[in-house]
């Protein structure tokens, strides 16, 4: 699937560059908002847990949630207000979550790191109506390659014997999704537009598979373990009269007397996303 769309988008990209008049190149910059899924819940499933059970927790959740996002798409027009768009883009996710608290005469230190890059390919259709004499709207869907990479990272530092954990877990993927928006398109010249883009998407990694490092010292050494075929699994864990979503990355599925409904989770990328930048007419 990958070869046929990449040569679709090589002619594709031929045929634009070969194209003598009214092709056009929109590039744009915004933010996407995700839906968060099993993982972003599972984070904030850690938090409340910490939250819950300890009252002198220091530090501020950051939810999985905002990328920061670029792109660009070559617009080729084919009559009646009609164009096929082909378009790439890079967006990125960074989040730090970093807490502190006391538990029995020991500092504890918790540092959960989550990293995100997604790569779209696109190939979009578009409608063109006019609202005005320099105003107009361009409405689009179509489907798109999208390429992951990901990395979830927590390690537990404390005071006592200089004892640590830590663990990294790792993964590449790609799958198809499907995209859909409307943008408004203001003329400031012949050849130059002003555009104001939303959209949304439709992205799901029904597994989330990788690598997986397990890191422990203490003033006497250390041990490292590594997993080649790791996977992400979200339970509901139960502290005391309350249940909340937690989430781990091992390969097997984990199984203690405080959890259930453990399953095997993805990474649900969608949601919708604001974009700005300029419309170049050839």
């Amino acid at each position: 699937m990958r070869k046929r769309f990449a040569l679709f988008t090589g002619i594709l990209l031929f045929a634009a560059a070969s194209a003598s008049a009214g092709v056009s190149v929109r590039l744009t910059g915004g933010l996407s908002f995700l839906l968060q899924g099993d993982y972003g819940r599972s984070l904030r499933g850690a938090y409340d847990a910490l939250l819950a059970t300890t009252d002198n927790l220091e530090g501020n959740f950051r939810p999985f949630r905002t990328e920061l996002r670029g792109g660009f798409e070559v617009l080729i027009p084919f009559g009646d207000s009609f164009e096929v768009g082909l378009g790439g883009g890079y967006e990125r996710l960074n989040v730090d979550n970093r807490f502190r608290y006391f538990w029995l005469f020991v500092t504890l230190e918790d540092a959960i790191q989550s990293r995100l890059t997604v790569v779209p390919i696109t190939l979009n259709l578009h409608k063109s109506v006019a609202l005005g004499r320099r105003l107009g709207l361009d409405l689009f869907g179509g489907t798109g390659y999208y390429s992951i990479e990901f990395r979830h990272s927590q390690s537990l530092g404390t005071d006592f014997f200089a004892f640590a954990d830590s663990s990294e877990f790792s993964s590449k993927m790609a799958t198809i999704g499907f995209q859909a928006g409307a943008v408004l398109e203001w003329s400031l010249s012949s050849g130059l537009d002003l555009v104001l883009q939303a959209d949304g998407r439709f992205l799901r990694f029904g597994e989330l598979k990788g690598e997986m490092t397990d890191k422990t010292s203490w003033f006497l050494g250390q041990n490292v373990d590594r997993t080649q075929d790791a996977s992400f699994w979200v339970f509901d864990e139960t502290v005391g009269t309350q249940t909340f979503l937690r989430g781990t990355f091992a390969g097997g599925q984990p199984a203690a007397p405080s959890t259930g409904n453990v399953r095997s989770a993805g990474l649900d990328l969608s949601g919708f996303g604001i974009s700005a930048g300029l419309r170049l007419r050839f």
